[in-house]
């Protein structure tokens, strides 16, 4: 072997030796981001509105292992260690969502909030949504009626803020009576029926879950 051959040779020997950490590297990254798109999926589908977060205590419980109990507020709470001082670590267990606030006549259901939502257009965002009424029964589907927008006045949308006092549901029922005959009742929590997809395992689709979420000034300048 020449020194031409053998310089050739230790450059792609130095080469293959650091391409390879590098792509174990890569591989190692990529599982764990499916490891945390698979479980921020899984967070996002627990039900856990305002004022009956127990709803999520199964699911939470499975995850988090052994030792934690539930205290009369609803809390999960798990005890560590002994002596003194004693520190407290909290963690908001639950989400904003509605409550049924009234049931028309025809069967449309109107809503009130629970909760404190962290952007100024939370209620809007759920206009021709599908939602999931929890009532003691089970889980009743419905839909956030949407205006229309053929009969508007033009550009009337581009200003508008849609509040909470501007959310009917349908769940298709036409009475009140219908209503109650699937268990919905006063004060029923209604959630969103969200699905958390693939796209967030991937680079674009995170950023996109941040832009969507980020607040009016945060969000970049295109």
């Amino acid at each position: 072997m020449d020194v031409s051959a053998s310089g050739l040779f230790v450059r792609v020997a130095i080469a293959t030796l650091l391409v390879t950490p590098l792509a174990t590297l890569a591989a190692q990254r990529a599982d764990r981001d499916d490891a945390v798109s698979a479980a921020v999926a899984a967070w996002i589908h627990l039900d856990a509105p305002t004022g009956v977060e127990e709803l999520a205590h199964p699911a939470l419980r499975a995850v988090l292992g052994a030792g934690w109990a539930a205290d009369r507020m609803g809390n999960l709470v798990k005890r560590v260690g002994s002596g003194l001082p004693r520190r407290v670590l909290a963690c908001a267990m639950d989400v904003p969502s509605f409550n049924v606030s009234a049931i028309t006549s025809d069967g449309n259901i109107r809503l009130h909030r629970a909760g404190t939502p962290a952007h100024p257009l939370w209620d809007q965002f759920h206009e021709a949504q599908q939602i999931r009424v929890l009532t003691t029964r089970g889980s009743v589907p419905g839909v956030v009626a949407v205006a229309n927008g053929h009969f508007a006045r033009q550009h009337r949308g581009d200003t508008t803020v849609v509040n909470v006092d501007g959310l009917w549901v349908d769940i298709g029922v036409s009475s009140r009576s219908e209503a109650a005959a699937l268990g919905v009742s006063l004060l029923d929590p209604m959630v969103p029926n969200g699905r958390c997809g693939r796209t967030l395992g991937t680079r674009p689709g995170r950023q996109q879950v941040r832009a969507q979420v980020a607040l009016p000034s945060q969000r970049p300048h295109r």
